[in-house]
């Protein structure tokens, strides 16, 4: 089975690609331009696969929390492909694959929500303990982790110092969008059924937008 992956939850984005044998990705740091990278993207992994678009059976896009208009690029590329091309669909939180990716009994992952606050999710042995909330990272680590507990997100990079005061460890490599395990966990959520309509996909905020309609007086 041969699965897309999309994520464009943070300021490093990706696109990646599970197939039968090996995994494929291509990621980057960027501030603006996500929507130009990421169907070239989808093209590179496909040929670097040799697959072609029609033996692709999913497509697993990050749905948040994250940025506000990366989620919306990533997801509208994602649900596009999807109707372009008659490909299911699959919506994950993007605290899944990023803790998945530690592989460690305790997880905690925290997104860069700016304005001094994060995208906090905690994992343990693959159970998520606390629900993705917005707060000051200083309430965070404040929280209670078992020993050996280690942090990955962007909110790792950005707040080292805070987290390694805690005492807790920093995956080698925070910043990665994982959508390499994106793409992985997709094959498993598509074997298993899974296929959202392209219209009940909701992107995960956590906030309100910054931009606000004017109030009529």
């Amino acid at each position: 089975m041969n699965v897309i992956a999309i994520d464009t939850a943070g300021p490093v984005i990706g696109v990646g690609l599970a197939t039968t044998d090996a995994t494929f990705s291509r990621t980057e740091r960027i501030q603006r331009g996500a929507d130009a990278r990421l169907l070239p993207w989808v093209h590179e992994v496909l040929d670097e696969a040799d697959v072609s678009i029609k033996e692709v059976a999913g497509i697993a896009v990050a749905s948040g929390p994250g940025s506000f208009t990366g989620l919306r690029v990533g997801m509208a590329v994602g649900m596009g492909l999807s109707q372009a091309r008659d490909i299911p669909v699959w919506g994950a939180p993007s605290w899944v694959h990023r803790a998945h990716a530690v592989n460690a009994q305790s997880t905690l992952v925290l997104m860069d929500a700016r304005k001094g606050r994060v995208y906090a999710a905690h994992v343990c042995d693959g159970a998520l303990v606390k629900a993705p909330v917005d707060l000051e990272p200083e309430l965070v680590l404040a929280w209670s982790f078992p020993k050996g507990t280690v942090v990955t997100g962007e909110g790792a990079r950005v707040y080292e110092s805070l987290i390694r005061d805690q005492g807790l460890q920093i995956f080698e490599a925070p910043s990665g969008p994982s959508v390499d395990v994106l793409a992985q966990l997709g094959v498993h959520a598509f074997r298993e059924g899974a296929n959202e309509r392209v219209y009940t996909l909701r992107p995960q905020y956590l906030r309100d937008a910054d931009a606000k309609k004017p109030t009529k007086k």
